[in-house]
């Protein structure tokens, strides 16, 4: 038998390697919903991750390296359409398992996001009133982090909120809202396939991000919904690179407004979609269904006024307006601080948490425009840009990492792969959930690895093409 598979994987490594992963990813999505986390009481949590967490974690991202080293040994296949089908199909299984078999452990910030749905639904500012302040406590309230803070929500993810509240099945709403993130996941891997069709490189690069434990397990069975922002960014840019037509541009506008209106972080990117744009001019046809870059730009930037516009203008005016919201973004760019790189380094050289700020956020902006100076495509630079903004960040929560792997299937990196396995060992606070401090062991364990991949992926860009 094991011979048999042996031959198997000389003969079709890429088939091999995609059925290991499928059968691996399986496992860690068994073993998911037996995992246990207690709050506020920590006692067993370390036990329950290592038993049920870790370990098939580490087994399905084993799984996909052995597929991303298989890819990059192999010539660009032509896309079928059953491995597309195939794709989705282990996808959506792995999703509907996890929504309807697991519940949120590993974060509590669903809760919020139900909370913020509920309220606008009703017709109330989420804004206005923390759910502290409410005079009935109910389930959903009570298990909200922060609850003395008003949301840190932006408006899209507000009215996705609204949205999923008003179609609420369920009776605390979690399943509800972890099945609308998964569309909008789903339609993150649609994205990544469309643009790996267009740059002619192997479908089977989307089970990266599609089939990735740590996708899974944030989104299906934690309900994180930075999936809507990402899947507005990567909207954008596919519209940006058709970028021919009025609407196109137009769209694009928009799908940035949106994205930008989940996580500010996003925003900086507009220098390099605006580079894209004059870098490789396209002239005016005399019908105007192909527009220059001038025009592209003008349309562009009047659909992201408009969808702003549209975002936050109902919530100024609402009673209470946005003036809490920018509060509860203070307190969280000035209080938070969480496994932290390059930002918390800085803190031990500079107590002036200001100052480190301003040192992390120039050299994230640093990255950027050399990486715009290098002339990398818009995808590299996007991807860059967010996997840097991770290593600037003072707070860096494994979720976040779901920004920059959405682009790793687009543009291989090393340092990128490898914090995707090493950023969920911050899961271990959870055993110790009163100081919410990772010791010093897990941020080496963390860090270490990804400046190593870090190095070997710069000295692969400088070495000489033979």
């Amino acid at each position: 038998m094991f011979m048999r598979m042996l031959l198997f994987q000389r003969r079709q490594p890429i088939a091999f390697a995609v059925m290991l992963a499928a059968v691996c990813c399986t496992l860690f999505v068994i073993l998911l919903p037996m995992l246990l986390i207690t709050r506020p009481d920590s006692a067993g949590n370390l036990a329950s991750l290592l038993r049920f967490y870790f370990p098939g974690y580490l087994v399905a991202w084993g799984s996909l390296t052995l597929l991303v080293v298989t890819l990059s040994k192999r010539m660009v296949m032509p896309t079928v359409k059953q491995n597309v089908i195939l794709i989705f199909a282990v996808a959506v299984i792995l999703r509907l398992f996890t929504v309807f078999a697991a519940s949120p452990q590993l974060s509590d910030d669903i809760w919020r996001y139900i909370h913020d749905g509920q309220t606008l639904a009703s017709g109330d500012n989420p804004y206005r009133v923390a759910p502290a302040e409410l005079a009935v406590q109910n389930q959903v309230t009570q298990q909200i982090n922060h609850p003395d803070l008003v949301t840190i929500y932006q408006p899209t993810s507000q009215w996705v909120f609204a949205a999923l509240a008003m179609s609420q099945f369920d009776q605390l709403g979690d399943v509800t809202f972890r099945l609308g993130f998964v569309l909008f996941d789903l339609a993150v891997i649609a994205l990544i396939i469309m643009e790996l069709v267009r740059l002619k490189r192997s479908v089977w690069w989307s089970l990266c991000y599609a089939w990735h434990p740590l996708v899974i397990s944030e989104v299906a069975a934690t309900g994180h919904q930075d999936v809507i922002g990402i899947a507005m960014l990567l909207a954008c840019i596919c519209f940006v690179m058709r970028r021919g037509r009025r609407l196109d541009m137009f769209f694009a506008g928009v799908c940035f407004a949106m994205s930008v209106a989940v996580k500010p972080i996003v925003f900086p990117l507009i220098l390099p979609l605006v580079w894209e744009l004059f870098r490789t001019p396209v002239a005016c046809s005399p019908d105007r269904k192909v527009m220059c870059s001038k025009a592209a730009l003008v349309h562009a930037t009047f659909g992201a006024v408009l969808a702003g516009g549209a975002l936050y203008l109902p919530f100024v005016n609402m009673p209470g307006g946005i003036t809490r919201l920018m509060e509860t973004g203070s307190a969280f760019v000035e209080g938070w601080q969480f496994n932290s790189l390059i930002h918390g380094i800085t803190m031990q050289i500079t107590p002036d948490a200001r100052q480190a700020r301003w040192i992390a956020g120039g050299f994230l902006m640093y990255i950027l425009i050399t990486t715009m100076r290098k002339r990398c495509t818009l995808i590299e630079t996007s991807c860059i840009y967010l996997f840097a903004s991770l290593l600037c960040s003072s707070t860096v929560y494994p979720w976040y990492l779901l920004w920059a792997l959405a682009f790793f299937p687009l543009c291989s990196s090393m340092g990128l792969w490898v914090l995707s396995l090493t950023i969920v060992v911050s899961y271990e606070v959870l055993g110790h959930q009163s100081a919410w401090q990772v010791p010093i062991w897990v941020w080496v364990v963390t860090w270490v690895p990804v400046l190593i991949a870090v190095a070997w992926d710069l000295q692969l860009i400088k070495r000489p093409v033979d």
